[in-house]
């Protein structure tokens, strides 16, 4: 009787301990995703891999554009081809959520988005005017450079503050 009332009371200290550990830390770090701040909503509705619905769990951050898809493989499918993939979507009259911060252009922080280019399934904001008429001229090095950027900065969707991978 004493080893199942230890038994018992072990489980239960167990269940607590687990419920009250919702996100995982290692080392000082968190893995949990941040959530990103949508600056402007967008339209899409459709995977532009898949053409089936999205679920909004699956997504990247591409090209100051959080992507959404219908499942993990989708995500990296776009990431090898997404002039395809934005195409699709601009077809389909869909657009996606922008996450952008700063005009791709001067690389300052944006204080409205007002000033954009409408490009494929997505719209790219700007400071300026000045800076939607030299994007226009050479979208592919800019839209380059957006996700460069990102690479040197970390992953996409989670902070690695104070670690390296």
């Amino acid at each position: 009787m004493k080893y199942f009332i230890t038994t018992i009371c072990f489980l239960i200290a167990i269940s607590f301990i687990s419920a009250s550990d919702k996100k995982h830390t290692h080392k000082g770090h968190d893995h949990k995703a941040k959530e990103l701040k949508v600056q402007v909503k967008g339209t899409q509705k459709t995977c532009p891999i898949s053409s089936k619905k999205v679920d909004d769990k699956f997504f990247i951050v591409l090209q100051g554009q959080k992507v959404k898809f219908c499942s993990k493989n989708c995500g990296q499918m776009m990431i090898k081809d997404p002039k395809t993939g934005f195409e699709k979507l601009g077809k389909l009259k869909e657009t996606t959520d922008n996450v952008q911060i700063k005009c791709p252009v001067s690389g300052e922080e944006l204080e409205d988005h007002d000033t954009k280019v409408a490009l494929k399934g997505r719209n790219i904001y700007f400071c300026c005017n000045g800076c939607t008429k030299d994007f226009k001229k050479e979208p592919e090095k800019y839209l380059k450079a957006m996700d460069a950027k990102k690479k040197k900065d970390g992953h996409n969707g989670h902070d690695h503050k104070g670690h390296k991978h």
